[in-house]
């Protein structure tokens, strides 16, 4: 056997290896997972989202699983060109509205309003003709919670952002009252964390959400 052969041996060798690493991270995560969101959005725009399990999670899982989404988003696009980056900012100052001294109250009907705006039919040719599908897992450590998510492989840039606010207004939805206004106060503090004019960083990110979401519990009464 060559020199090239084994070369190509070794090059195959690795490959192999590196699949099998990945698929046994993959069932690890899976295992370790206390809450999985899905996000499908089709080729014409329109979404779902769907949590399991269906029931037997609280509120605080919830609210973890989007603001740890958000801020892994805003660090998976550190490297991205501004243009994306402001986007995603705009698509949450559009939910957040966090320069205007309204109440928390409004938060879910600018949330509302925003989801039917982006799921409007489009003409524009889709990113793949079966739609993308988003899946976030929630993993609540011994040390700290992150989140392990799954993204299309080929997709529209524009539909990772829009997956953030899909997961954003279906938690939202599902909060109680009290737990509404602290997921909301949670988002505005996280917002300005992620799109402070420095560059995130993956640990700095996480720490950010679960601090916004502690404070956020300590000051609603």
């Amino acid at each position: 056997m060559g020199v090239i052969g084994l070369t190509l041996i070794i090059i195959l060798g690795l490959i192999v290896l590196g699949f099998i690493l990945v698929i046994i991270l993959k069932k690890r995560a899976e295992s370790q997972t206390s809450l999985t969101a899905t996000v499908d959005i089709k080729p014409t725009g329109v979404s779902t989202v769907e949590f399991f399990p269906s029931s037997g999670y609280d509120d605080t899982q919830l609210m973890k699983i989007a603001l740890l989404y958000a801020a892994k988003i805003r660090f998976v696009q550190s490297e991205e060109n501004p243009q994306v980056v402001e986007a995603y900012q705009g698509l949450l100052e559009e939910a957040l509205d966090p320069f205007e001294s309204s109440e928390h109250r409004d938060f879910l009907p600018r949330l509302s309003n925003l989801v039917q705006m982006l799921q409007a039919p489009i003409d524009a040719p889709s990113a793949t003709g079966t739609g993308e599908r988003f899946i976030i897992r929630l993993i609540e450590g011994r040390s700290t919670d992150f989140v392990n998510n799954d993204l299309p492989f080929r997709g529209l840039a524009a539909n990772v952002p829009i997956s953030v606010i899909l997961v954003i207004n279906a938690v939202a939805e599902c909060l109680t009252k009290r737990n509404l206004e602290i997921f909301c106060i949670a988002l505005t503090r996280l917002h300005e964390e992620m799109f402070n004019n420095t560059k995130p960083g993956m640990f700095e990110m996480n720490r950010a959400a679960l601090a916004a979401l502690e404070q956020a519990e300590a000051e609603v009464c």
